[in-house]
């Protein structure tokens, strides 16, 4: 028995090791890199919290993301060894228990012992970093983690909504510890572990110890399956994605109706549901849901007020989490499994390039057109929760606030459609450029360069004392979007030339440009109100590029909207003769 669980040992730190050092720096350089910034003496003035305890949570929060994302990789690589040993099923799971509980611990401690090296005195852990209660709590969780993980062999419907219920009680209860004196009064930290939260715990991590034993044991036994209800659902849900759910008649008049339809239903229809449909409803939950935890009554910001800046928080994250979803779902979409090649209906058609990847090209403009509209009209439903939530008519200052409100909005309405979809549209379309190249070396090259270059210039403005280093982050910076605007130049020519484009093609995009050319020349830093002087404002180094330099940038960030027109065509060329 001691030598195969040094087996499964030996497998489960192979495998954890690199992510667990890989997560350990990550939590500890990206707050020393922050801490450089806020050297910087204008940061001062934005509002950053200076107390350690105003970051607690957010350390909590993605390290345990790390730990136990580590621990679940580590499982997976020992999945098919631990349920051939010749061993009890009580003695593998316990031995599991350990070897991801101790995982836990020694990065947790590690982390907290970098951190109190680096960042903190000698009274962290009594008054404002505590560390025994959190980390009693991640050592149930990943008891949990381990109920969960061997209990997916055989979802049931019920199963599942009393697991969720479960996870968020037990969110609930540890988030309690924070409010000793209620919800509405200010949070404070968890320094003591009393008798009832040790009972707790221990009522917990017994439960998920036993249900987990029986979950190993049916996965074992081989009598580990889906529920009946679990599995109509599942089918549902893979019709639903694939667009088989509606009952129509589809009629393929053509090879490039066919492909048009095969790609869209395939690799489409899930970008569209995932990232447009589930993120919206996400957007206007969690905006009330950020609001009612977010508020304090008697606070210095109005109740009205507070609401829309939880709208516009998580409107902007979901925005920036859909287009990551559609560059990624898209991207790796036309691949089989590896990315070793394209997927065999899409390698098989018989059409030139031009046309296979202009086929590509309008399904993604597509998606990307129904993925915004979607949000934006959750975003809409989301304010129009936020006019009947509130009575306007109940006081005079609430109409007040409706009038700033429908001043605010009538204002900002034009900007944030046109950044919106700037967004959505350039990061999605840049990845979907980028994944279907088909080579790994090219992702990995790609974000090795674009992390590297975010680094150094993080760092670099992180020294800015003189106007030395100024104007060596100025170099950088117009090099590289001197190298935007270039690469596109040379992308449209190779196109061009190689007949991936048409002139027509080349044609709109020059107007386009010279469109972005009068646009920026028209930008201003006299009207204080407008979003070009806002973000011109907010930093040091970019009132030191200066006016005629803002304008360049914002003319660079332009022209990369309309770079994939090129560099897709040319990236679907590479990847069917490879």
């Amino acid at each position: 028995m001691i030598h195969q669980f040094f087996v499964v040992s030996k497998t489960f730190t192979k495998r954890a090791w690199l992510a667990a050092v890989l997560a350990v720096c990550v939590l500890v350089l990206v707050p020393l890199v922050f801490r450089g910034l806020m050297s910087i003496k204008e940061l001062g003035t934005y509002g950053i919290s200076t107390d350690p305890f105003q970051y607690h949570f957010a350390f909590l929060g993605l390290s345990w993301i790390f730990f136990i994302a580590i621990c679940v990789h580590a499982l997976q690589g020992c999945e098919n060894i631990v349920v051939r040993l010749p061993v009890s099923s009580t003695a593998i799971f316990s031995g599991l228990i350990l070897l991801t509980v101790g995982l836990v611990l020694i990065l947790n401690l590690v982390t907290n012992g970098l951190y109190r090296f680096f960042f903190f005195d000698q009274n962290w852990l009594s008054d404002y970093w505590p560390l025994l209660g959190p980390l009693l709590f991640l050592m149930t969780l990943v008891l949990v983690g381990q109920f969960l993980f061997w209990s997916r062999f055989a979802p049931s419907v019920t199963g599942s909504l009393f697991c969720i219920s479960f996870v968020a009680a037990l969110c609930w209860w540890f988030a309690s510890r924070y409010f000793p004196n209620g919800f509405q009064k200010p949070v404070a930290p968890w320094n003591h572990v009393t008798l009832a939260d040790w009972f707790t715990l221990l009522v917990v991590n017994s439960v998920a110890w036993y249900q987990g034993t029986r979950a190993f044991e049916k996965v074992r036994s081989g009598t580990a399956v889906p529920s009946p209800q679990w599995s109509r659902l599942r089918d549902c849900w893979n019709a639903l994605l694939s667009g088989t759910l509606i009952n129509r008649r589809v009629e393929f008049g053509s090879q490039h109706r066919s492909l048009v339809l095969l790609h869209w239903c395939d690799s489409c229809r899930p970008a569209v549901v995932i990232g447009g449909l589930y993120c919206s409803v996400a957007g206007v939950l969690l905006s009330f849901l950020l609001f009612k935890l977010s508020y304090l009554p008697g606070g210095q910001t109005a109740a009205f007020w507070s609401y829309i800046q939880s709208i516009s928080v998580v409107t902007s994250s979901l925005f920036l989490l859909a287009s990551l979803l559609i560059g990624f779902l898209l991207g790796d979409g036309i691949h089989r499994p590896g990315r070793i090649e394209l997927k065999r209906y899409l390698s098989a058609v018989p059409l030139s390039d031009q046309d296979f990847s202009g086929i590509l090209m309008r399904n993604l403009v597509k998606t990307v057109c129904i993925v915004w509209s979607c949000l934006m009209l959750g975003c809409l439903l989301s304010h129009i929760i936020v006019i009947h939530y509130f009575d306007f008519t109940a006081s005079p200052l609430n109409m007040l606030y409706l009038e700033a409100y429908v001043s605010a909005t009538s204002e900002n309405l034009v900007p944030f459609l046109f950044l919106s979809a700037m967004i959505l549209w350039g990061v999605s379309s840049t990845m979907v450029s980028i994944f279907w190249t088909g080579r790994t070396w090219f992702y990995l090259m790609v974000l090795s360069l674009f992390g590297g270059l975010c680094f150094a210039l993080i760092l670099i403005s992180a020294c800015i004392q003189s106007e030395a280093i100024t104007g060596l982050l100025y170099g950088l910076t117009m090099t590289l979007a001197s190298t935007i605007l270039g690469g596109t130049v040379a992308a449209y020519l190779v196109a061009y030339r190689k007949k991936l484009i048409t002139a027509t093609g080349v044609l709109m995009a020059v107007l386009f440009l010279l469109t972005a050319v009068w646009f920026c020349s028209s930008l201003t830093g006299d009207e204080y109100h407008s979003v070009f002087y806002r973000i011109w404002n907010s930093n040091f180094f970019f009132r030191a590029l200066g006016i005629n330099s803002m304008r360049f940038l914002v003319f660079v960030v332009l022209t990369s909207l309309v770079t994939p027109f090129a560099t897709i065509p040319l990236a679907v060329s590479w990847n069917r003769h490879r």
